[in-house]
């Protein structure tokens, strides 16, 4: 399913719920941006800065065709979300999937 947001565009890919309260779901080998209740954002369980997700990214020997996962807790202000995509699209990254648990 495609979306345009703020001149983003974004593919989203819904993941389903968990098959029980406490278990993971399967991670794959995409890189995964993070988003607490608190705001902070990690990638691949690393704290980034806002401001840094696309260098991190490429740092981290990233495509700008690489897949990108962002999980974000459900208390997070959307705009917060938007920023990440934002930044994301700013440093050439397309393949972006915003994930549910």
């Amino acid at each position: 399913m495609k979306k345009m947001m703020a001149g983003v565009l974004i593919t989203m890919v819904l993941v389903g719920c968990a098959t029980t309260p406490h278990s993971t779901p399967a991670r794959s080998s995409n890189a995964e941006i993070s988003i607490s209740a608190d705001c902070a954002i990690a990638l691949n369980g690393q704290t980034v800065k806002l401001t840094d997700v696309g260098s991190s990214l490429t740092a981290a020997g990233r495509t700008k065709d690489a897949p990108v996962v962002i999980r974000a807790d459900r208390s997070v202000p959307y705009q917060t979300v938007v920023d990440v995509l934002t930044q994301l699209k700013a440093a050439g990254f397309s393949n972006v999937s915003m994930a549910t648990d």
